[in-house]
């Protein structure tokens, strides 16, 4: 983790894949910004899907915090109805909405056996 919050702003670009794992995200990936209300999702680990139909010119965004348990934050600016402002590990969402993502299959696996879910 030392490591990732080294690279400052860069490490925006890191996808935590375990606990002290991550993937540097190049293009497009790097791309992908985050939504409380989010149109995609990181399955299996390392794959970006659509959860819904994604309208053209509409930006492709995950919930980044499905992604995330090691204590980083940001601001959030997402816009939804139901932003959360702030981005916070998994482990700090709702539990109503820790449960769906898990029942979705919408978590990294190394979270969910950190949560015991």
């Amino acid at each position: 983790m030392k490591e990732v919050r080294a690279r400052g702003p860069a490490a925006a670009n890191a996808l935590q894949v375990d606990i002290d794992r991550y993937l540097y995200l190049d293009e497009p990936g790097r791309f992908v910004n985050h939504s409380c209300a989010p149109n995609a999702a990181v399955v299996s680990d390392t794959s970006l899907m659509s959860i819904r139909r994604i309208e053209a010119g509409e930006e492709i965004c995950f919930d980044y915090s499905t992604t995330v348990s090691d204590g980083w934050t940001m601001p959030c600016r997402c816009g939804s109805p139901n932003c959360r402002g702030l981005i916070v590990a998994f482990q700090l969402l709702p539990e109503r909405l820790r449960r769906r993502y898990a029942l979705l299959g919408q978590v990294q696996h190394f979270i969910l056996d950190l949560v015991g879910a």
